[in-house]
Parts: structure tokens; C-alpha cells; sequence
């Protein structure tokens, strides 16, 4: 039997490979909108562009087909929430938040949800961790300086990388890394957040960075932003000691250590530092962060931020990480 389906399955193979010499690779899929209210009943058109054009059939998917459907791009409000509706070509994605409303409401509002209220009410964001689906209600007020690539030792990266999130122990084989699941921070069920889990680690603690390796520009941050890093830790365990360091972006090594001292309870909490503060401590962030190879103690290299959970045998989630500007009170 074993014999029969491995010659099955490369004869298929082989006819794929032929027909596959006629195909074009789509380079990119993009939406005309990345975040649409429409209400109840009522529908919105959305638009996919294939590059190359015509090298792919676009494919349509709501996720929440009980809140909003979409049919050949043309998406209707079943009933009020939010839904992700993605479209998908050649192995490409491109998604779309779509917030049905009851009518009454002119969009997203505040959902007593804090930390949502964040992403509804604030501005300016430089993000440094957060789920794709939460990303995409201010994809159009925001920076994106999140993880998009793998790190190796050799220090190249593939083409297109900028940023990669690296663990510095020195047996990572005991990081023991937990499957998260369940409803993040912001009330999304997109599971996609960070799971440490120390374990018996080599150095004691677990230490880890969100590393820039390309040109990083946070010159726009004023001293009115807050940083904010979202965590959770388990309901069983005690305090919980984490150190925060944050990178100036001179050619020098300049780190500036906050240390965090917690047990959420199994909630989600929300640590924050005012950025004026941070400057005021000499974080400086008025120079553009340079490529790979640039002078300076940090091989070229920046990391916004890094963190050290001191202990093994702890657990520490990190929901989001990011940089922005509250509304005004």
C-alpha cells in the first residue's frame, strides 16, 4: 500500500510541476480599503488588484460570516460587530476590518474595553507587537515596526526583512514556548500574541528584543506619547519581575533600563512609561536609526525594547507592544 501511494503522489507531482510551468506568480493582492462601516442590511464594494494582472483568481472570505458576508468583493452587514473579511491569490492576502453598525452609530465606538479605547481613541502609532487583525483598526494612523522575519545567527537576513523578535539565552531549547489561545487584550479572538515561558533557562531569566535591522524613524515621537506594553500573567503565579530597556538611536550603545514589578491575575494589564519622561532620562530618539553596519556598540542593529523576565519557571504573555499618542483629556 505504502509502495502505491508514493508512486501516486509523484506522478501527480510531476503533472503539477508541468502545468505549473504555465503559471504566473502573483507578485501582491491589495484591497482598495482596509476598513469599512456599513450597516445593518446594507452593502459596500471592495476592490482586489492582483499584481501581475490577471495572473490569479481572487478568492473571498469573511470570517465572521454572522456578522457581514462578501460575495465577489461585495460585503453586507448581517448583523452588528466586526468582521475580517480577506481576500486571498496565489498563496497572497490582503484583509479588511469591516464594522457593522445598527444604523444609529456613525462608526467604531468605544467599547468599554480600555484597551480597545486605545486603539479607537488614540493617534500616531509606531507598533512594535500586535495581531494582524487588531493592526489593521489603525493600520491607516500607524507605523509598522513589527516582526516580519526570521532571525539566524549568521546575521543576513532575506531580502524585504526589517524586523525580527530574537531570545537571547543561551540554550533557547528551554524557552518551553506556550500556545496562547482565547480572546487577546483588545477582545479579538486572533491568538497570534507572544508566550514565554522561562522554564530552566540557562542564564536564570528570559531575555528577549523586538530588533530593528533596517532604517527605523521614531523622530515623530513626542514627549506627549506614552509607551505602552500590554501583558498577562497566570491567576497561580506571584510577582513577576520584568526589566524593559529601551535604545536611543545614536550610533552608541545607550540603554535606558525600567524595571516592572507585577502579577496580573490572569488579566490582561497594561504597563506604561510617558516618553517625555523617557527623554528627560536622555532616550534619544532625534536621529533616523541607520541600515545594517552602522558605527556603534549595537552592531548596527536596534531593539524597541528589549525585556529580561528575571526567574525560570515563569510564564509572561505579551499581548502589544507600541508607541503612541493618547487623546487629549
Amino acid at each position: 500500500m505504502k509502495k502505491i501511494l508514493v508512486f501516486t503522489l509523484a506522478a501527480l507531482a510531476l503533472v503539477a510541476c508541468k502545468d505549473k510551468k504555465n503559471e504566473v506568480s502573483v507578485e501582491s493582492i491589495t484591497l482598495d480599503k482596509t476598513n469599512v462601516t456599513v450597516k445593518v442590511g446594507e452593502m459596500v464594494q471592495l476592490t482586489a488588484t492582483v499584481k501581475p494582472e490577471g495572473a490569479a483568481t481572487v478568492e473571498w472570505e469573511s470570517q465572521a460570516p454572522g456578522t457581514a458576508t462578501v460575495n465577489n468583493g461585495i460585503v453586507t452587514g448581517v448583523a452588528e460587530g466586526q468582521a475580517l473579511v480577506v481576500a486571498k491569490a496565489g498563496g497572497k492576502t490582503a484583509s479588511c476590518i469591516v464594522n457593522v453598525t445598527n444604523g444609529d452609530q456613525p462608526g467604531p465606538q468605544p467599547t468599554g474595553n480600555k484597551f480597545k479605547e486605545m486603539l479607537t481613541t488614540g493617534s500616531n502609532f509606531y507598533v512594535f507587537m500586535m495581531g494582524e487583525t487588531d493592526y489593521q483598526t489603525i493600520a491607516s494612523k500607524a507605523k509598522d515596526f513589527r516582526s516580519n522575519g526570521d532571525y539566524t545567527d549568521d546575521g543576513k537576513l532575506p531580502e524585504g526583512v526589517t524586523c525580527t523578535i530574537d531570545i537571547w539565552n543561551t540554550d533557547v531549547t528551554d524557552a518551553n514556548f506556550g500556545t496562547p489561545s482565547g480572546l487577546n487584550a483588545f477582545g479579538t479572538n486572533d491568538p497570534s500574541w507572544m508566550f514565554w515561558r522561562s522554564g530552566n533557562l540557562a542564564w536564570g531569566n528570559m531575555c528577549g528584543g523586538v530588533r530593528q535591522w533596517r532604517e527605523a524613524d521614531f523622530t515623530g515621537i513626542g514627549e506627549d506619547y506614552e509607551f505602552v506594553m500590554i501583558v498577562r500573567t497566570p491567576a497561580t503565579q506571584g510577582a513577576t519581575s520584568v526589566t524593559l530597556k529601551f535604545y536611543s538611536t545614536t550610533d552608541v550603545e545607550d540603554v535606558h533600563d525600567k524595571a516592572c514589578s507585577f502579577s496580573t491575575e490572569g488579566e490582561w494589564k497594561a504597563y506604561s512609561f510617558k516618553m517625555g519622561d523617557l527623554f528627560k532620562e536622555g532616550l534619544d530618539y532625534t536621529k533616523v536609526f541607520a541600515n545594517p553596519g552602522a558605527p556603534g556598540a549595537q552592531g548596527g542593529v536596534l531593539y524597541t525594547p528589549a525585556w529580561v523576565m528575571n526567574g525560570s519557571g515563569l510564564d509572561l504573555e505579551i499581548c502589544a507592544i507600541f508607541i503612541y499618542k493618547p487623546a487629549a483629556k
